[in-house]
């Protein structure tokens, strides 16, 4: 049965299907951007536990505000068909990358694996923050935008952790045998840490170009996760740094104990890698960055304009909101960038300086950075040395100011911005100098 439309969304395509449903990219009618939208069977409808999960799916991941992680846009039933509509993310999933790089007879450079890896454990380090454990974490739930930006998807098995609640798994084991933990394997109690140990198994196949365990059926796989110990990676791929391999055996050990704790502590370890290697994951790609100034204020217009040309020219992915028409959709079309974007850009003339808009933009994007850790905020004077108000500066300290006073501070402008950007992107901002 060709199905085109569900709810309020006109249907384009099928984009898939599963055990569960199928998901399909449809356009959202107000918003003018597509969306996709995951229904499940009518025959599942039926089942309380299906709807329940799914229902639950969609209320998990439209808490989580994380541009590493799809969002949720709306959940409905139409008939006896239920569906939620999410973020549709244009490109391939990690598993369909590996395998064609596979086909290809190649691996994933370890520079670009390392990139990518420490985005999914920040994603998943913070749901882990939010309470959420993933429980289905691998590279078929991970994909990947068009600029190579991973973001997790398929939380339907997801667990909440609230309060002193401690969770097990039901008499049904969730999860791909591949990547699942040995006590998800038995069903025993579940933590974050199982997400860490399939985070490890992700970590050896982005590096070795192969799973850690093979077998002829999911319970010959699941034997040799709880019994048997991997090829170690660089007996697989020798090229690989001795740290990879100490961070991939810590966070695949099989007694919970010997694991890294958490995500988080995961992460730290990546980051004191990235950083004693001459390539780090942030020099790879390009930067998302939100211009913020003030659109009636010359100087700042003037700025701004200049600033989008040169760094997207660098090959940076640069918003800014002249074009965004006046409304709703405008407004969560800011708050969107703001939410996705590595770095506020904001212009600050006297004008702009007093501007309610700017002041809010910047506050949300304060909100967001504690929330997530991204965006930072980059401040420039426009032609501007007095005092902030303090409904702004508060924001700012104990950051330091790029200076523009006219049209001749152009290119060190952006060259300042370029050296932040490319040298320290999602770690440390430089010392500028007043």
């Amino acid at each position: 049965m060709t199905v085109e439309q569900i709810g309020k969304y006109p249907v384009k395509e099928l984009l898939g299907r599963g055990g569960m449903g199928e998901i399909y990219k449809a356009a959202h009618p107000k918003l003018e951007r597509d969306v996709a939208i995951k229904l499940i069977h009518t025959f599942k409808a039926s089942d309380p536990n299906v709807v329940e999960r799914f229902q639950r799916e969609a209320k998990v991941v439209a808490a989580l505000r994380h541009p590493g992680i799809i969002q949720v846009h709306d959940f409905d039933v139409e008939g006896d068909a239920f569906y939620m509509v999410m973020e549709f993310v244009p490109g391939e999933s990690l598993a369909q990358r590996l395998d064609r790089l596979d086909e290809q007879g190649q691996r994933m450079p370890l520079a670009e694996a390392l990139r990518m890896f420490r985005m999914i454990t920040e994603a998943v380090a913070y749901a882990h923050g939010q309470g959420v454990i993933h429980c289905d974490l691998k590279p078929g739930n991970v994909l990947l935008t068009r600029d190579d930006q991973p973001v997790l998807a398929d939380f339907g098995i997801s667990k909440i952790i609230s309060g002193e609640q401690r969770l097990t798994a039901t008499n049904d084991v969730f999860g791909t045998p591949h990547y699942m933990s040995p006590e998800q394997s038995f069903g025993r109690e579940i933590n974050a840490q199982s997400d860490v140990y399939a985070l490890g198994v992700m970590l050896y196949e982005l590096t070795t170009g192969t799973l850690p365990f093979n077998g002829n059926s999911p319970m010959s796989i699941v034997f040799k996760h709880v019994n048997e110990q991997p090829p170690s990676l660089r007996s697989i791929n020798p090229d690989l740094p001795e740290a990879v391999e100490t961070i991939v055996d810590k966070a695949m050990a099989k007694d919970p104990a010997q694991r890294y704790p958490s995500a988080q502590e995961l992460l730290f370890d990546i980051d004191k890698l990235l950083l004693t290697m001459t390539a780090g994951p942030m020099t790879v790609k390009p930067a998302r960055l939100f211009i913020c100034y003030k659109r009636s204020s010359s100087p700042d217009q003037q700025l701004a304009t200049y600033l989008y040309e040169a760094l997207m020219n660098e090959g940076h992915h640069v918003f800014i909101d002249q074009s965004i028409r006046a409304g709703e959709t405008w407004l969560e079309e800011i708050d969107y960038q703001m939410r996705i974007c590595d770095f506020m850009i904001v212009l600050l003339s006297q004008t702009s300086a007093d501007s309610e808009m700017v002041k809010t933009e910047v506050s949300r994007a304060y909100e967001y950075r504690k929330q997530q850790g991204r965006p930072h905020i980059l401040p420039v004077r426009v032609a501007y040395e007095g005092l902030l108000p303090y409904s702004i500066a508060a924001f700012l300290e104990p950051l330091q100011y790029i200076i523009w006073r006219d049209e001749s501070d152009n290119s060190r402008v952006v060259q300042e911005i370029s050296e932040a950007i490319s040298g320290q992107l999602g770690h440390r901002l430089p010392a500028w100098v007043n």
